[in-house]
C-alpha cells in the first residue's frame, strides 16, 4: 500500500532528521521525590560532555597499550575482538583525565558534575575512575549512557562491580 510506504518514509525522516525532542530516560519509582528527581535532558550540553568522555576514555584504553595487565588485555581475555573494541568505543577511566580534558574543550566542570560523571561531593573525583567503560549510543551514534566495569586493583573491596552514570536509566546489555 503507498499509504504505509509514505508513513514509513515519514517516520524514517522524522527519526534520522533530528526532528524529534531530545531523549529524556525514566527514573526508577524512588527518585520521583520532588527534591531528588530531576529528568536528565539529553540535549547538545549534556550530549558534547557525554561524547568528550566517552572519546577520552577510547583514547586512553588505546594509549594505554595492549601489554600483559592492561584494560586492553583484559578486554580481549574476555573474548572482545579488536575491531569490537574499537567500533564500539570501550575505554578506561584513569580517574585524571577527565578535568583538565573538559577544561581543554572549554565546558564547564559543574555541568559534568550534574551528570554525575564527576563527584562534587568528593573534589570532582571521576565517577567512572579505575574502571572499563562502556558506551552506548542511538542509531545516530549519540552517547546515551556510561557504563564502567571494576579493573583498577586499587579499587576498594567494597566498590561495585559495575557502575552507571546516576539518575539515568540503565540500560540492559547482552
Amino acid at each position: 500500500n503507498s499509504r504505509d510506504k509514505a508513513m514509513f518514509k515519514e517516520a524514517l525522516a522524522d527519526l534520522d532528521g533530528n526532528r524529534l525532542p531530545p531523549l529524556r530516560h525514566p527514573l526508577p519509582p524512588a527518585w520521583h521525590a520532588p527534591q531528588t528527581w530531576r529528568p536528565v535532558e539529553l540535549g547538545p550540553r549534556v550530549q558534547m560532555l557525554l561524547h568528550t568522555a566517552a572519546r577520552l576514555y577510547h583514547t586512553t584504553l588505546l594509549a594505554i597499550g595492549q601489554g600483559p595487565g592492561t584494560p586492553y588485555e583484559y578486554l580481549q581475555r574476555r573474548g572482545f575482538s579488536d575491531a569490537t573494541i574499537r567500533q564500539e568505543a570501550a575505554g578506561y577511566a584513569t580517574g585524571d583525565l577527565l578535568v583538565p580534558a573538559l577544561l581543554a574543550c572549554g565546558l564547564r566542570i559543574g555541568a559534568a558534575a550534574e551528570i554525575n560523571l564527576l563527584d562534587a561531593e568528593r573534589r570532582n573525583r571521576e565517577f567512572m575512575a579505575g574502571r572499563v567503560v562502556f558506551v552506548e549510543r542511538d542509531r545516530n551514534g549519540r552517547v546515551l549512557h556510561l557504563i564502567g566495569r571494576a579493573f583498577a586493583p586499587d579499587l576498594s573491596a567494597k566498590a561495585p562491580k559495575y557502575l552507571s552514570l546516576k539518575e539515568m536509566s540503565k540500560p540492559l546489555y547482552g
